[in-house]
């Protein structure tokens, strides 16, 4: 991930937006092309965008969302089961958040 955004920049307000836009694109081209090392910088990605959204904010739950399903993507890719424990432990917490979009913590408690 960090060939595509690097150097020494102040912390932007909406970075972890772009971020989680960012991974959301590497795992549209993973499913797309099949390329691990998409899947793989989805994830590193999506891992800073949810790191730098604070908690309480209305962000949160969908860049949980989305990491675990680039984890969902990892496991049924290679099969490994702590990807689908760490997709599990994820899913919770974005549909327990009480802020953010319905539709996102629905679609968390659903998966």
């Amino acid at each position: 991930m960090h060939r595509y955004i690097s150097g020494s920049y102040p912390p932007h307000p909406h970075k972890h937006g772009m971020l989680n836009n960012l991974g959301n694109s590497f795992i549209t081209r993973f499913e797309r092309l099949g390329e691990l090392s998409d899947l793989e910088d989805a994830i590193s990605t999506l891992r800073d965008a949810v790191h730098l959204t604070p908690d309480g904010h209305p962000d949160k739950p969908s860049g949980l969302n989305n990491l675990g399903t680039s984890f969902i993507n990892r496991f049924e890719h290679l099969g490994e089961p702590s990807n689908l424990e760490d997709a599990i432990s994820l899913y919770p917490h974005a549909a327990s958040v009480s802020i953010g979009p319905i539709s996102v913590r629905f679609r968390a408690s659903r998966n």
